[in-house]
């Protein structure tokens, strides 16, 4: 399927100024420490979290801290705009030291028309022309209200983008390590991993998903020939290796290699990912070996074109970029001075360099995206 394109705008949200984002198909974020890759993740996922739960929780999940840039103007707000198809959704945060200083303000447009507006600061608010109070102690977005209220169908791509919008950072693994008992259902892949084998369980038990288990098994064997030939679930986890001394012994998840398990809920994550949805790595390749990285790169690019799906990474590893050989203009650098952010690989390096020049090894030699340059960014 070809999914609605988006754009995500932003203003003075912690070092990241002004942001204008269109990215497609998997695309990979590269920059400085400090640059604000983690960052663009973070508003995605804030945006998320404030249709699906409330802002509260939103803040206290994504970004307790200071949200606003530091040399922003004192009344200024954080926007964060996200434009999807036909619909646009604004919302402006009076960001304080520690969360927000009062209302946030919110806009929804459809085809450049007003459907809802909050003012900044106010309780007062319009949905269709008609007059909200807004209820201080159960403040939930209006976007959302509007949704559980008349589900209108111009709506339905963007609530469903911001439902399936799927951000892996912090992958636990130790809890994957301890020991595993069947118990509830679940169909996709948790934003921590925690419950990766109830996912594979549920995946193998149930016929419409066991051609995700095969396809996740399949690109394992590829990418790990030595470590893994199949999976079993009861009466517990168990992985078992090609050509294993003892035939039929598998080996449980807390002797696993951490770079085995990294891949798995990286392949788990993108297959059980719904059709034309976006999911995001922040700094994929750890724990990692080339080889590996090579081969998750390629099974998500498979995915994302078989489904439509819009795939960020986060990286520091030139052999993550040398895999981007060809396609700059998915490519994205942070940290330019003076630019719109970010801005593609293929507008800061001249064409004639791109056929001849590995990636990876450009960013080595500091011939973009410099640690440096960041210091020019900081006002």
């Amino acid at each position: 399927m070809i999914p609605d394109p988006w754009t995500l705008r932003i203003e003075d949200l912690r070092t990241l100024e002004k942001v204008e984002w269109s990215p497609d198909g998997v695309c990979v974020v590269v920059g400085p420490n400090g640059s604000g890759k983690t960052t663009l993740l973070n508003a995605l996922m804030l945006l998320s979290l404030v249709f699906t739960r409330d802002m509260d929780t939103a803040l206290r999940l994504v970004s307790p801290a200071q949200l606003r840039r530091v040399s922003a103007a004192a009344n200024d707000p954080v926007v964060l705009d996200l434009t999807l198809g036909a619909v646009r959704w604004v919302l402006m945060l009076p960001a304080a030291e520690y969360g927000l200083q009062g209302f946030y303000g919110e806009e929804l447009y459809h085809q450049d028309r007003l459907v809802l507006r909050s003012p900044l600061l106010s309780q007062q608010a319009q949905i269709d022309g008609a007059p909200f109070t807004i209820d201080p102690d159960e403040r939930r977005c209006l976007t959302r209200v509007l949704w559980d209220r008349d589900e209108p169908e111009w709506l339905r791509p963007m609530a469903g983008w911001l439902r399936s919008l799927r951000i892996y950072k912090d992958w636990l693994l130790h809890r994957l390590r301890q020991p595993w008992q069947r118990g509830d259902s679940f169909s996709y892949l948790s934003n921590t991993g925690d419950n990766l084998w109830t996912v594979l369980d549920t995946w193998d038990a149930t016929r419409t998903y066991r051609g995700q288990l095969r396809w996740v098994i399949e690109k394992l064997r590829l990418a790990f020939p030595t470590q893994l030939e199949s999976i079993e679930f009861a009466p517990g986890v168990r992985v078992f290796r090609p050509n294993a001394p003892l035939p039929g012994q598998g080996l449980p998840p807390d002797v696993l290699a951490d770079g085995l398990l990294t891949a798995l809920l990286q392949l788990t994550a993108v297959t059980g990912a719904k059709e034309g949805s976006t999911l995001a790595f922040d700094e994929m390749e750890n724990q990692l070996h080339p080889f590996a990285i090579r081969v998750i790169l390629g099974a998500m690019r498979e995915e994302a074109e078989r489904k439509g799906l819009t795939i960020l990474l986060t990286t520091h590893s030139p052999e993550v970029l040398n895999e981007f050989r060809g396609d700059e203009e998915r490519v994205f650098v942070l940290g330019e001075p003076g630019r719109t952010q970010p801005v593609a690989l293929a507008d800061l390096v001249h064409e004639d360099e791109l056929p001849i020049a590995y990636i990876g090894e450009r960013y080595l030699r500091e011939r973009f995206a410099p640690q440096s340059a960041l210091a020019s960014t900081r006002r």
